[in-house]
């Protein structure tokens, strides 16, 4: 919240709206400048960005940023495809569907809202947290929230990675079906 308040107020500094519609479009101006400058250029930004992200992350979970792995894009992929194997797995699903068929509400904001909240509870403590080792624990990132936050800067680094994208999207197509 606090990441997301701060480039709120940044963009509305560099002329942009200062809402949704004007981080989107900072976010497109900046693919576009990155994309036509140099490699030296685009790797300074994406250093940049990564080392930012951990920064934030790392001051949250109080992990020090050179403690949170780089993977390559290899590993990276691989993890990813771990990780939606576990989210499409029938026991996840079922428990997904068993939790949010309890939610009924005459509000369908709220419904969605509150079903959207248990996802994100199961997918964290189901997929990520759960078992002996947990997935986190498993791939090397360490047990308990902190693992999960290293895990997910370290798959952010990669956010716009076609296959693991396309990983993720058949995934949750999954799970909203």
């Amino acid at each position: 919240e606090i990441y997301l308040t701060t480039q709120l107020h940044v963009v509305a500094g560099l002329g942009y709206s200062a809402d949704e519609q004007g981080l989107t479009q900072f976010a497109q101006h900046l693919a576009v400048v990155i994309q036509e400058a140099d490699e030296t250029m685009r790797d300074l930004f994406t250093e940049v960005r990564r080392d930012t992200w951990r920064e934030v992350v790392g001051t949250v979970f109080d992990i020090q940023p050179e403690d949170i792995p780089v993977l390559s894009i290899v590993d990276a992929r691989n993890l990813m495809h771990k990780v939606s194997s576990k989210m499409m797995a029938p026991d996840t699903l079922l428990h997904i569907q068993q939790k949010t068929a309890k939610i009924v509400d005459s509000d369908e904001q709220v419904a969605i809202s509150r079903k959207h909240q248990i996802l994100q509870e199961i997918l964290v403590n189901k997929v990520y947290l759960d078992g002996s080792p947990s997935l986190v624990e498993e791939t090397g990132f360490g047990p308990g929230a902190a693992g999960y936050a290293k895990l997910q800067c370290s798959l952010t680094d990669y956010d716009g990675d076609p296959l693991m994208a396309q990983y993720a999207s058949v995934a949750m197509m999954k799970i909203l079906q």
